[in-house]
Protein backbone atom coordinates (compact mmCIF):
# COMPACT_ATOMS: atom_id res chain seq x y z
CA UNK A 1 0.00 0.00 0.00
CA UNK A 2 0.94 3.66 -0.70
CA UNK A 3 1.96 5.86 2.14
CA UNK A 4 -1.78 6.31 3.36
CA UNK A 5 -0.69 10.73 3.90
CA UNK A 6 -0.39 10.65 -0.10
CA UNK A 7 -3.43 9.02 -0.94
CA UNK A 8 -7.00 10.95 -1.76
CA UNK A 9 -10.30 10.18 0.08
CA UNK A 10 -13.08 9.18 -2.58
CA UNK A 11 -14.57 12.79 -1.80
CA UNK A 12 -11.49 14.49 -3.38
CA UNK A 13 -11.29 12.18 -6.42
CA UNK A 14 -14.83 13.09 -7.05
CA UNK A 15 -14.40 16.77 -6.30
CA UNK A 16 -10.44 16.79 -8.75
CA UNK A 17 -12.34 14.72 -11.41
CA UNK A 18 -16.48 15.81 -11.37
CA UNK A 19 -17.14 11.96 -10.86
CA UNK A 20 -19.66 11.42 -8.31
CA UNK A 21 -18.94 9.16 -6.00
CA UNK A 22 -21.45 6.63 -6.81
CA UNK A 23 -19.57 6.67 -10.09
CA UNK A 24 -16.13 5.82 -8.42
CA UNK A 25 -18.50 3.28 -6.59
CA UNK A 26 -19.59 1.61 -9.57
CA UNK A 27 -16.24 1.64 -11.21
CA UNK A 28 -15.00 -0.74 -8.69
CA UNK A 29 -18.63 -2.40 -8.24
CA UNK A 30 -17.47 -3.30 -12.51
CA UNK A 31 -13.72 -4.31 -12.00
CA UNK A 32 -12.37 -1.14 -13.78
CA UNK A 33 -11.06 0.56 -10.89
CA UNK A 34 -10.44 -0.32 -7.16
CA UNK A 35 -9.06 2.41 -4.70
CA UNK A 36 -5.33 1.88 -3.84
CA UNK A 37 -6.47 1.38 -0.53
CA UNK A 38 -9.53 0.90 1.60
CA UNK A 39 -9.86 0.73 4.98
CA UNK A 40 -11.31 -2.33 6.62
CA UNK A 41 -12.97 -0.43 9.88
CA UNK A 42 -14.24 2.32 8.47
CA UNK A 43 -14.70 1.13 4.49
CA UNK A 44 -13.62 4.10 3.13
CA UNK A 45 -11.23 4.39 0.24
CA UNK A 46 -8.43 5.96 -1.05
CA UNK A 47 -6.89 6.93 -4.38
CA UNK A 48 -3.31 7.04 -5.22
CA UNK A 49 -2.43 10.15 -7.53
CA UNK A 50 -2.05 8.08 -10.69
CA UNK A 51 -5.35 7.03 -10.83
CA UNK A 52 -7.04 10.21 -11.16
CA UNK A 53 -5.59 10.09 -14.82
CA UNK A 54 -7.24 6.46 -15.11
CA UNK A 55 -10.68 7.73 -13.38
CA UNK A 56 -10.91 10.92 -16.31
CA UNK A 57 -9.56 8.15 -18.81
CA UNK A 58 -12.92 6.14 -17.73
CA UNK A 59 -15.28 9.41 -17.87
CA UNK A 60 -14.35 9.99 -21.65
CA UNK A 61 -14.63 5.97 -22.71
CA UNK A 62 -18.20 6.62 -21.06
CA UNK A 63 -18.64 9.94 -22.88
CA UNK A 64 -18.13 8.04 -25.96
CA UNK A 65 -20.14 5.05 -25.41
CA UNK A 66 -17.55 2.44 -24.76
CA UNK A 67 -18.29 -0.35 -23.19
CA UNK A 68 -16.92 -0.39 -19.17
CA UNK A 69 -16.30 -4.33 -19.74
CA UNK A 70 -13.76 -3.50 -22.54
CA UNK A 71 -12.03 -0.93 -20.80
CA UNK A 72 -11.94 -3.03 -17.55
CA UNK A 73 -10.02 -5.99 -20.04
CA UNK A 74 -7.75 -3.65 -20.89
CA UNK A 75 -6.66 -2.35 -16.90
CA UNK A 76 -6.63 -6.15 -16.47
CA UNK A 77 -4.27 -7.24 -19.10
CA UNK A 78 -1.71 -3.74 -18.32
CA UNK A 79 -0.13 -4.30 -21.62
CA UNK A 80 0.77 -0.99 -23.76
CA UNK A 81 0.45 -3.02 -26.93
CA UNK A 82 -3.05 -3.78 -25.53
CA UNK A 83 -3.82 -0.24 -24.22
CA UNK A 84 -2.37 1.21 -28.03
CA UNK A 85 -4.82 -0.83 -29.97
CA UNK A 86 -7.72 -0.20 -27.31
CA UNK A 87 -6.92 3.26 -28.06
CA UNK A 88 -6.70 3.71 -31.76
CA UNK A 89 -10.13 2.02 -31.70
CA UNK A 90 -11.50 3.98 -29.23
CA UNK A 91 -10.12 7.12 -31.11
CA UNK A 92 -11.90 6.21 -34.33
CA UNK A 93 -15.32 5.50 -32.41
CA UNK A 94 -15.18 8.73 -30.56
CA UNK A 95 -14.48 10.83 -34.05
CA UNK A 96 -17.71 8.54 -35.42
CA UNK A 97 -19.36 9.49 -32.43
CA UNK A 98 -18.54 13.36 -33.01
CA UNK A 99 -19.69 13.08 -36.35
CA UNK A 100 -23.26 11.54 -35.52
CA UNK A 101 -23.61 14.83 -33.05
CA UNK A 102 -22.45 17.39 -35.33
CA UNK A 103 -24.82 15.66 -37.74
CA UNK A 104 -27.83 16.12 -34.71
CA UNK A 105 -26.79 19.50 -34.71
CA UNK A 106 -27.57 20.16 -37.95
CA UNK A 107 -30.48 19.10 -37.67
CA UNK A 108 -30.90 21.65 -34.71
CA UNK A 109 -30.09 24.25 -36.47
CA UNK A 110 -32.21 23.18 -39.31
CA UNK A 111 -35.32 23.01 -37.04
CA UNK A 112 -34.69 26.64 -35.97
CA UNK A 113 -34.48 27.96 -39.57
CA UNK A 114 -37.64 26.56 -40.52
CA UNK A 115 -39.30 27.85 -37.79
CA UNK A 116 -37.91 31.48 -38.40
CA UNK A 117 -38.97 30.48 -42.01
CA UNK A 118 -42.55 30.28 -40.80
CA UNK A 119 -42.97 33.14 -38.74
CA UNK A 120 -41.24 35.47 -41.23
CA UNK A 121 -44.21 34.31 -44.44
CA UNK A 122 -47.50 34.79 -44.52
CA UNK A 123 -49.99 31.84 -45.28
CA UNK A 124 -52.08 31.97 -48.69
CA UNK A 125 -49.40 34.64 -50.28
CA UNK A 126 -47.27 34.04 -53.27
CA UNK A 127 -43.08 35.03 -52.04
CA UNK A 128 -39.93 34.27 -54.26
CA UNK A 129 -36.79 32.65 -52.42
CA UNK A 130 -33.55 31.20 -53.81
CA UNK A 131 -33.41 27.06 -53.39
CA UNK A 132 -30.73 25.09 -53.95
CA UNK A 133 -30.81 22.15 -56.48
CA UNK A 134 -31.73 18.54 -54.63
CA UNK A 135 -32.14 15.31 -55.25
CA UNK A 136 -35.30 13.76 -55.50
CA UNK A 137 -36.01 9.91 -55.01
CA UNK A 138 -39.22 9.28 -57.02
CA UNK A 139 -41.86 7.34 -57.16
CA UNK A 140 -45.17 7.30 -59.87
CA UNK A 141 -48.40 6.72 -58.87
CA UNK A 142 -51.53 7.15 -60.73
CA UNK A 143 -53.16 10.07 -58.70
CA UNK A 144 -51.56 12.23 -55.76
CA UNK A 145 -50.12 11.09 -53.00
CA UNK A 146 -50.60 13.01 -49.24
CA UNK A 147 -50.45 12.33 -45.82
CA UNK A 148 -49.87 9.07 -44.49
CA UNK A 149 -50.19 7.37 -48.14
CA UNK A 150 -47.29 9.68 -49.17
CA UNK A 151 -44.95 8.54 -46.11
CA UNK A 152 -45.72 4.70 -46.37
CA UNK A 153 -44.99 4.72 -50.41
CA UNK A 154 -41.81 6.73 -49.72
CA UNK A 155 -40.69 4.61 -47.24
CA UNK A 156 -40.92 1.26 -49.43
CA UNK A 157 -39.32 3.10 -52.50
CA UNK A 158 -36.46 4.16 -49.54
CA UNK A 159 -36.14 0.27 -48.25
CA UNK A 160 -35.89 -1.10 -52.40
CA UNK A 161 -32.90 1.65 -52.10
CA UNK A 162 -31.23 1.13 -48.96
CA UNK A 163 -32.82 -2.53 -47.54
CA UNK A 164 -34.25 -2.71 -44.46
CA UNK A 165 -32.18 -1.09 -41.89
CA UNK A 166 -32.98 2.26 -43.21
CA UNK A 167 -32.72 3.88 -40.01
CA UNK A 168 -29.13 2.31 -38.94
CA UNK A 169 -25.89 4.34 -39.89
CA UNK A 170 -23.59 1.61 -40.65
CA UNK A 171 -19.86 2.21 -40.63
CA UNK A 172 -19.59 2.31 -44.32
CA UNK A 173 -22.14 5.51 -44.22
CA UNK A 174 -20.82 9.04 -44.50
CA UNK A 175 -22.16 10.94 -42.04
CA UNK A 176 -21.18 13.98 -42.81
CA UNK A 177 -23.27 13.46 -46.34
CA UNK A 178 -26.76 13.10 -43.93
CA UNK A 179 -29.24 15.60 -44.52
CA UNK A 180 -30.56 17.10 -42.01
CA UNK A 181 -34.57 16.94 -42.10
CA UNK A 182 -34.85 15.24 -45.86
CA UNK A 183 -37.63 16.99 -48.22
CA UNK A 184 -40.89 15.00 -48.33
CA UNK A 185 -43.46 15.67 -50.98
CA UNK A 186 -45.15 15.40 -54.31
CA UNK A 187 -44.22 16.71 -57.37
CA UNK A 188 -46.20 17.14 -60.54
CA UNK A 189 -45.16 17.16 -64.07
CA UNK A 190 -47.41 19.06 -66.67
CA UNK A 191 -47.09 18.45 -70.39
CA UNK A 192 -49.44 18.79 -73.20
CA UNK A 193 -49.87 14.64 -72.68
CA UNK A 194 -51.37 15.62 -69.20
CA UNK A 195 -50.03 15.13 -65.46
CA UNK A 196 -48.12 12.96 -64.41
CA UNK A 197 -47.84 12.07 -60.56
CA UNK A 198 -44.85 11.65 -58.14
CA UNK A 199 -44.06 11.15 -54.24
CA UNK A 200 -40.40 12.09 -53.19
CA UNK A 201 -38.28 11.76 -50.73
CA UNK A 202 -35.05 13.98 -50.91
CA UNK A 203 -31.62 12.02 -50.68
CA UNK A 204 -27.83 13.06 -50.33
CA UNK A 205 -26.34 14.28 -53.91
CA UNK A 206 -23.93 11.31 -53.70
CA UNK A 207 -26.80 8.83 -53.62
CA UNK A 208 -28.44 9.87 -56.69
CA UNK A 209 -29.65 6.87 -58.99
CA UNK A 210 -31.80 6.09 -62.08
CA UNK A 211 -34.70 6.69 -59.69
CA UNK A 212 -33.51 9.81 -58.65
CA UNK A 213 -33.68 13.40 -60.36
CA UNK A 214 -31.47 16.43 -59.79
CA UNK A 215 -34.28 19.61 -59.33
CA UNK A 216 -32.51 22.33 -60.37
CA UNK A 217 -31.49 25.15 -57.99
CA UNK A 218 -32.86 28.84 -58.71
CA UNK A 219 -35.29 31.18 -57.66
CA UNK A 220 -38.64 29.69 -57.18
CA UNK A 221 -42.34 31.04 -56.42
CA UNK A 222 -43.61 29.68 -52.94
CA UNK A 223 -46.72 29.52 -51.02
CA UNK A 224 -47.29 28.31 -47.93
CA UNK A 225 -50.25 26.72 -46.22
CA UNK A 226 -52.33 24.47 -43.50
CA UNK A 227 -53.81 22.42 -45.97
CA UNK A 228 -52.40 20.57 -49.47
CA UNK A 229 -53.01 22.92 -52.62
CA UNK A 230 -50.99 21.03 -55.05
CA UNK A 231 -54.44 20.25 -56.87
CA UNK A 232 -55.11 24.07 -57.08
CA UNK A 233 -51.40 24.89 -58.58
CA UNK A 234 -52.81 25.99 -61.59
CA UNK A 235 -55.34 28.39 -60.43
CA UNK A 236 -52.89 29.45 -57.74
CA UNK A 237 -49.93 29.90 -60.13
CA UNK A 238 -52.29 31.16 -62.86
CA UNK A 239 -50.14 34.12 -63.44
CA UNK A 240 -46.79 32.92 -63.56
CA UNK A 241 -47.58 30.03 -65.80
CA UNK A 242 -49.22 32.40 -68.58
CA UNK A 243 -47.69 31.02 -71.73
CA UNK A 244 -46.28 27.83 -70.20
CA UNK A 245 -46.67 24.34 -71.70
CA UNK A 246 -44.56 22.04 -69.71
CA UNK A 247 -43.70 22.74 -65.90
CA UNK A 248 -43.03 21.20 -62.67
CA UNK A 249 -44.96 22.13 -59.48
CA UNK A 250 -43.22 21.16 -56.12
CA UNK A 251 -45.40 20.23 -52.88
CA UNK A 252 -43.19 19.66 -49.79
CA UNK A 253 -44.95 18.84 -46.14
CA UNK A 254 -43.75 20.39 -43.77
CA UNK A 255 -43.47 20.34 -39.91
CA UNK A 256 -42.14 23.42 -37.45
CA UNK A 257 -43.45 25.92 -40.02
CA UNK A 258 -47.05 26.61 -37.82
CA UNK A 259 -46.71 30.24 -36.19
CA UNK A 260 -48.30 28.71 -33.31
CA UNK A 261 -49.17 24.90 -32.94
CA UNK A 262 -46.71 22.48 -33.03
CA UNK A 263 -48.89 19.80 -34.36
CA UNK A 264 -50.33 21.87 -37.45
CA UNK A 265 -48.23 20.35 -40.38
CA UNK A 266 -47.46 23.11 -43.09
CA UNK A 267 -47.35 22.77 -46.88
CA UNK A 268 -45.42 24.87 -49.33
CA UNK A 269 -45.97 24.53 -52.73
CA UNK A 270 -43.14 25.95 -55.38
CA UNK A 271 -42.85 27.24 -58.81
CA UNK A 272 -39.81 27.50 -60.48
CA UNK A 273 -39.53 31.53 -62.05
Amino acid sequence: MSNREELLSIGEVSKLTGAGVQALRYYERKNVLKPAYTDPESGYRYYSLDQIYYVVFIMNCVQFGIPLDNVADVFREGDMVVMEEFLEKSTQAAQRKVQMLQSGLRGFNKALEKIEFGREYQIGKIYTREIPARCYLLRENKGPLVGASLVRGMSESIREVYGENINRITEEDDIEALLALPEIGCLYQYSSEGIRYYGFSELAKGDASEKTIMVPGGTYYFRLDEGSRIEEADVIFAEQLKGREAYMIIETQEALLSKHKLSQPMYELRLMV
